[in-house]
């Protein structure tokens, strides 16, 4: 499998169940590997269940988004969000630890801005934990600048509020 070609698409109804695991087994590894002093169990639990639910409105509402980086027949990263008033906020990103440092974050982003120009808007942006530095890292060589910051936000977690500006074509 480690020879498959990357692809990248749409989530189509079929992935929800492989979708649904993968967004589990992803926020579960992120909290132990990336968060000082992991999440709380109401707080793993809530972000579980916000990035399923995003996953079922990617099938059913237009807003929503879900894509997909597929290695043979298993999910190796997804990327959740919303787009709302010509802003595409990224909910979510993840790439499964076996595939890390094989681009697929980079295509996951690219994928991203693509449709999102697409879409026509102007802006994509997203928080995340200060603690998490590779995502930092690479949201910072998509482009993406730091915007702000959110202390002590949700249950207690430190955040970095980060966008990239998009080229509008008038």
């Amino acid at each position: 499998m480690s020879d498959s070609p990357i692809v990248i698409r749409k989530l189509e109804k079929k992935d929800l169940g492989k979708a649904t695991r993968f967004v589990s087994r992803m926020m579960r590894w992120t909290a132990k590997t990336h968060s000082k002093g992991g999440y709380s169990r109401e707080s793993l639990d809530h972000f579980i269940s916000t990035a399923t639910r995003t996953l079922d409105l990617a099938l059913k509402d237009p807003s929503h988004y879900c894509i997909l980086a597929l290695k043979g027949r298993e999910i190796s990263g997804i990327a959740l969000g919303q787009v709302l008033g010509g802003v595409s906020r990224i909910d979510w990103l993840a790439v499964s630890p076996e595939s890390h440092r094989q681009g697929i974050g980079k295509k996951l982003v690219a994928a991203v801005e693509s449709q999102m120009r697409k879409r026509g808007c102007h802006k994509v942006t997203l928080f995340i934990s200060n603690s998490h530095i590779p995502a930092i890292g690479l949201y910072l060589k998509w482009g993406m600048v730091p915007e702000g910051s959110l202390k002590q936000h949700l249950w207690g977690g430190d955040y970095i509020v980060m966008s990239k500006w998009l080229e509008r074509k008038i």
